[in-house]
């Protein structure tokens, strides 16, 4: 039994010093892509979950432009797979950022490429038509992407991807 009670002793002793006995819990709020996308924020993550982060230190996601259907407007494509129409929606709103029109032949490897971020049907007939268009890429960089123009990564270190833009965001 002795050991038990020395156990407990040494476990409160430990809690004891470990502070005041107040508790602080430090949240990062999460960051919902679809909801939170605005022209200019610079992120990490992938697979739903990302960080924003500040556009002078590295990342691969950069929003350039938000797109808002009519509420009329039907959901575009029908099969499977990403309905052109949001690519070449926000196609044009990589343009409009970058400088340049984004290549859609088969993008090599730490090519900047367009991408949509779309609602699911089921949401968009609930009447939600935000979609938020972005800037990625394989390699992360520092710096914005914003009016780079035809600067391209390959053969560039990781960090120096956009040193040629503007680092404002």
């Amino acid at each position: 039994m002795r050991v038990p009670a020395a156990v407990i002793a040494v476990a409160a002793l430990g809690l004891a010093a470990c502070g005041n006995g107040t508790t602080t819990a430090t949240t990062v709020p999460l960051y919902t892509l679809r909801r939170d996308g605005a022209p200019g924020h610079c992120l990490l993550g992938g697979d739903g979950v990302y960080s924003r982060v500040d556009c002078s230190t590295a990342h691969t996601i950069e929003v350039s432009s938000t797109l808002d259907y009519p509420d009329d407007a039907i959901y575009p494509g029908g099969g499977g797979g990403l309905p052109l129409q949001f690519f070449e929606d926000c196609d044009v709103g990589f343009a409009a950022y970058v400088g340049v029109s984004p290549d859609r032949s088969p993008v090599p490897a730490g090519e900047l490429r367009s991408v949509p971020i779309i609602p699911s049907v089921a949401v968009w007939n609930d009447g939600d038509r935000h979609v938020v268009c972005t800037v990625r890429g394989e390699r992360p960089w520092s710096g914005s992407v914003r009016d780079l123009g035809a600067l391209t990564p390959p053969g560039l270190p990781a960090t120096d991807l956009a040193s040629g833009g503007s680092s404002a965001c």
